[in-house]
């Protein structure tokens, strides 16, 4: 028979890691409504662009509300699992393994994947907005448009904050990047429906 002082102490536990996990699933948290440990009291996101180093390529990865993330090249479905007092982001890549990597800070994930032909740490930093009187725009594209221009690449950034329509493989993708004439684009390509984007243009401020 379990002994009181026992059994009180898992209902403890449970209790503890039932606070932090606020969903009902212990392996899938919400983007919008976790608070770690060492971010205080402030609600944090996921979501957003980070600035990634990988073994085998460097850019941006571009998390978004639906489960998806992107890359100039590549998409994928993300889940956020929690490992004893650290939060671990998987990254499910639509045509490559699977990666996790693990919260260092609220801005930095770092972890140990196998590239192609070697093994190194893959480190993500959150890109944020700059400092001083930054504009900020939305634009969209729908299937059929052509890409849109958007900025200069010495004016500021994009990120994409929406992706939606039908994708069934490879034939399908929505990317924002930097053509060869300097500025970012929005655009893709779909042998499906409804396949669109939308993405936030944020220009740099010139200070105060």
């Amino acid at each position: 028979m379990m002994k009181p002082f026992l059994l009180f102490s898992i209902c403890l536990l449970s209790a503890s890691l039932l606070t932090f996990l606020p969903e009902s699933r212990a392996d899938e948290i919400s983007p919008l409504t976790v608070t770690p440990s060492n971010s205080a009291s402030a609600p944090w996101s996921v979501l957003g662009s980070w600035a990634c180093t990988h073994p085998d390529w460097t850019g941006t990865i571009t998390i978004t509300g639906d489960g998806r993330f992107s890359n100039e090249d590549s998409t994928g479905r993300w889940t956020l699992t929690a490992s004893g007092d650290r939060m671990i982001l998987v990254l499910a890549w639509d045509g490559w393994p699977t990666e996790t990597v693990t919260m260092i800070t609220p801005d930095e994930f770092c972890g140990h994947v196998r590239g192609q032909g070697r093994e190194a740490a893959m480190t993500m930093h959150r890109v944020k907005p700059p400092e001083g009187n930054a504009a900020v725009e939305t634009h969209a594209w729908h299937q059929g448009d052509a890409p849109v221009r958007l900025i200069r690449k010495e004016e500021g950034f994009c990120a994409l904050t929406l992706i939606t329509g039908s994708f069934q493989g490879a034939g399908e993708m929505v990317r924002v990047y930097v053509g060869d004439d300097g500025y970012w684009y929005l655009g893709g390509d779909s042998h499906q429906e409804g396949v669109a984007a939308e993405c936030i243009v944020v220009r740099y401020g010139k200070g105060k």
